[in-house]
């Protein structure tokens, strides 16, 4: 596999596309076709869960498949990052918070190649 930095990428603000996602609804979110190319088979990023209106926890999912990097204990109006890497299943990433409404921030930094 062959690693390819690249300048930060945003992939989705909810504030800004799509608002909060709601308790239990995940959200869809396509990777590849933009900075990220179709034959990426992962990527490296960072995740903020922001403005969780109560306290739970959020994931972040390849497709539909086990959570690559998951928040646990998220505190209401607390703001929390974290740096992930995961694999690219279906191009797609899942975005889920459980309890309770929150916005996810999801920039790009990188992408792993065949």
């Amino acid at each position: 596999m062959e690693y390819r930095s690249i300048e930060p990428a945003r992939l989705i603000d909810s504030r800004t596309t799509g608002g909060k996602l709601t308790a239990n609804a995940p959200r869809v979110v396509q990777v590849t076709g933009g900075v990220v190319p179709e034959g990426a088979t992962a990527i490296t990023g960072n995740l903020t869960i922001t403005q969780p209106e109560k306290s739970g926890f959020a994931s972040l999912t390849p497709g539909a498949g086990t959570p690559a990097v998951r928040h646990d204990q998220l505190r209401r109006r607390s703001d929390r990052g974290q740096r992930f890497h995961g694999r690219t299943l279906a191009r797609r990433l899942g975005l889920r918070v459980q309890h309770r409404p929150a916005h996810f921030i999801l920039d790009i930094t990188g992408y792993f190649t065949a």
